[in-house]
């Protein structure tokens, strides 16, 4: 197959923006790639919806049952005529796969959302001088045509460049589909999005990242199909040989901060809320901060949802709105809302006697939004040319 001049090809009937460079073909070669790459991404999803779903014909049945309420093994054994055993087995093996079966007493049920919150086994321990350090950001937003990559994956060369090995993220790690963003979406579904996620999200020796999952975006997923999305994800990535990324829960998580050489312990709490951003950038954490009770109150607080970059500390709380990894979308437009693209290190020292944090040292790198792109294609209704810039 012959090809055109250099920049003398018709234009690519896909996207009208780059010429084709091969004679017969009709479109570009990036557009030929992404093709491939989704039909590659099509036989992925198929092969994650047999190993996760629930195909089994009890499995179905058992669902469709537990959907009208409550019920004990006995009764869901008599309506399927079956052991009560196999109905046992049958509802912890939909525990396995990620569905939101839970029991209360005897009675089995499937809820609309996971179990909420909690705090994790394990927490972070400082060097020998009490100094933690760890990476904060959140709301990256995969699969949505606004996502940031290429900053995504500079954020990350930046922690591996400072030696963090620990990122917290603090939700939204999928763009999530719902009848006013599919338009914004480059992939589709909930395995379609978590493969995409397992393909894309940087992978560095040493880095682990833990997640919690928020309410909206993948937490529709939950709500609509029922399943614990946090821990699905995590098998979807263990799948895919991914190791590094951790399931934290459902919204918000409480994560121990332990000194290396006292044991004394305080707290990092990393939340996804919810609502909108308020008329001040800092109203919503300074809100957040004042609920927390006396005496429970985190040291450190990481909070997502907002799309905002601030630090600040009251009621010996230090609080962070984490920044986010998408540009801004027409809802946020539509909303007046600003989007903050970046993310945190942040050094805290301990002290080894109460345990509380007395220093606290915060960098945060941030990117920029239309005017980084030199061919000003900042609506993505086309491939973008992005200036060349320096990394860190």
């Amino acid at each position: 197959m012959g090809s055109y001049v250099n920049g003398k090809g018709p234009l690519c009937t896909n996207c009208k923006t780059n010429r084709v460079v091969s004679k017969k073909a009709t479109i570009c070669g990036d557009c030929s790639r992404h093709a491939n790459n989704t039909r590659q991404q099509e036989k992925a999803n198929a092969r994650l919806v047999r190993q996760f779903s629930a195909n089994k014909p009890l499995d179905a049945q058992l669902l469709k049952l537990l959907a009208k309420g409550g019920q004990t093994p006995e009764a869901l054994a008599s309506q399927l005529d079956v052991a009560p055993g196999v109905v046992l087995d049958a509802l912890h093996e939909l525990q396995s796969f990620g569905r939101n079966v839970y029991q209360f007493g005897n009675t089995w049920s499937v809820e609309q959302t996971p179990a909420t919150g909690g705090v994790s086994i394990e927490g972070l321990v400082s060097d020998a001088d009490g100094w933690h350090r760890f990476g904060a950001m959140g709301d990256t937003h995969l699969g949505s045509k606004q996502e940031r990559l290429e900053e995504l994956h500079d954020m990350y060369r930046i922690y591996e460049a400072n030696g963090i090995k620990t990122v917290l993220h603090t939700g939204n790690y999928i763009d999530g589909e719902a009848r006013f963003n599919k338009h914004e979406l480059k992939v589709h579904g909930m395995d379609g999005q978590l493969q995409h996620m397992g393909n894309v999200y940087p992978q560095i020796t040493g880095i682990n990242t833990y997640m919690v999952s928020g309410d909206d975006h993948e937490g529709w997923f939950a709500q609509r199909e029922g399943v614990d999305i946090g821990f699905y994800m995590q098998k979807v990535m263990e799948r895919n040989g991914r190791t590094d990324l951790h399931n934290l829960g459902y919204m918000e998580c409480f994560i121990p901060l332990t000194h290396a050489q006292s044991g004394k312990t305080s707290m990092v709490h990393v939340i996804h809320p919810g609502g909108g951003t308020a008329y001040a950038i800092s109203y919503t954490t300074q809100k957040q901060i004042e609920s927390y009770e006396g005496g429970e109150k985190p040291a450190i607080a990481l909070i997502g949802h907002y799309h905002k970059a601030e630090h600040l500390e009251s009621r010996n709380v230090h609080a962070f709105q984490t920044g986010c990894f998408q540009d801004q979308t027409i809802f946020m437009r539509k909303k007046k809302l600003v989007a903050v693209i970046g993310g945190w290190i942040v050094m805290a020292r301990q002290n080894p006697e109460t345990g509380a944090i007395e220093e606290i040292v915060s960098y945060f790198k941030s990117y920029y939004n239309r005017g980084y792109y030199t061919n000003q294609r900042w609506s993505l209704s086309g491939p973008v040319t992005q200036v060349p810039r320096l990394i860190l």
